[in-house]
């Protein structure tokens, strides 16, 4: 008996040693994005990890004065789960989300789970960068814990406790009194229980800078003493500027976008060309003729032509060394006077040609 209760003992102590299995501590985090651009989106999902988590609250902040809520998706991975986000109040996002009484084992949150998913919009045009925090996160486990009511070797306990006891009580003239037999520490059976914890908060940081933009475009040109025709367009690229006499052109031109570098070139042959290169780059340019319109001594107007030198032709030159004033003379002309040349130079010689053959008739009569 003395060596079976030593056994039992000796086993009792052994299980005594395995570990007890405690749930890992859970933790929640936030991922997304970690850069963007103004007026652009910074998304984010909310994870939680562990080992048979029962159910998760806690609070999302951000910056309600740089920040907006676009949109927002639940997880599909708890379907057992009732999931409840709150974005009434501006600058926090409240959320819950506990197992429901369909939920098995399997449904609770045992790896890396993603609660839910939003997009934030930045509204600002000044920040550098923004965050998203979690706050005052808790959560439910489920743990084995010791249970200090249930003692596995109860009653080997009992036993020693109860021999030891009659033990005192053999008489003292009796011979060969055994040994008292130890009593064994008690060992304690293992229970699961719900236990709610503090989460440590997660942060996300998100770099925001400026989008550049292609925008080439001018909005406006005004010219201070002349007139653009037709009225400027920022899709039309050539116009033509009246400027009466020779006063150079006093041009303003403005980008639609305020960042864009504007160009004006200086007036070359009777042309200004105005360039706009926006912050990626692109270049677009406008063309303005100069027209301009000046009187000469007769106080005619003449206005000369955008981007040519004016010629003098050779009936000119004559027609002024006359004095002969001539109101068409083109190239045209030139031809027309040619070819009545090419005409008479034909019919003189056909001429001379009867001429010669009367004569030589009349003599040989």
């Amino acid at each position: 008996m003395k060596k079976c209760f030593l056994v039992t003992v000796l086993i009792t102590l052994l299980i005594s040693l395995l570990p007890i299995n405690a749930a890992e501590s859970p933790s929640i985090s936030i991922t997304g994005s970690d850069s963007t651009h103004h007026g652009e989106f910074i998304l984010m999902e909310v994870h939680v990890d562990g080992d048979k988590v029962n159910n998760i609250t806690g609070k999302i902040t951000y910056e309600k004065n740089d920040l907006a809520i676009f949109d927002l998706v639940q997880t599909t991975e708890l379907p057992n789960w009732d999931i409840t986000i709150d974005t009434a109040t501006a600058g926090t996002v409240s959320f819950s989300a506990k197992a429901n009484s369909k939920a098995v084992e399997t449904d609770f949150i045992s790896v890396d789970t993603v609660l839910f998913k939003m997009r934030f919009i930045v509204k600002s045009d000044d920040i550098t960068s923004a965050k998203i925090a979690t706050s005052k996160v808790t959560s439910v486990v489920k743990e084995m814990v010791v249970d200090k009511s249930n003692i596995l070797n109860k009653e080997e306990i009992d036993y020693a406790k109860k021999y030891n006891k009659d033990l005192e009580k053999w008489p003292i003239d009796l011979p060969n009194k055994p040994d008292p037999i130890p009593v064994p520490d008690p060992i304690y059976g293992e229970k699961e229980v719900e236990k709610t914890l503090n989460l440590d908060n997660s942060t996300l940081k998100v770099a925001v800078s400026k989008k550049l933009s292609s925008n080439s475009y001018l909005s406006a040109v005004t010219v201070a003493n002349g007139t653009i025709n037709p009225s400027f367009n920022k899709l039309t690229n050539i116009y033509t500027i009246d400027v009466e006499g020779s006063e150079k052109v006093s041009m303003n031109a403005v980008a639609e976008y305020p960042n864009s570098v504007v160009s004006i070139s200086e007036e070359t042959n009777n042309q200004i060309v105005v360039s706009v290169t926006s912050e990626t780059g692109i270049i677009s340019s406008y063309v303005f003729n100069v027209a301009r319109t000046e009187k000469d001594p007769a106080g005619n107007e003449q206005k000369a032509t955008p981007g040519k030198t004016e010629k003098t032709s050779f009936i000119d030159r004559i027609s002024n060394s006359l004095g002969i004033k001539l109101t068409l003379v083109n190239n045209t002309m030139l031809l027309l006077l040619g070819a009545l040349s090419l005409i008479s130079l034909v019919i003189i010689g056909i001429g001379r040609y009867y001429v010669y053959v009367g004569s030589h008739e009349e003599v040989e009569d």
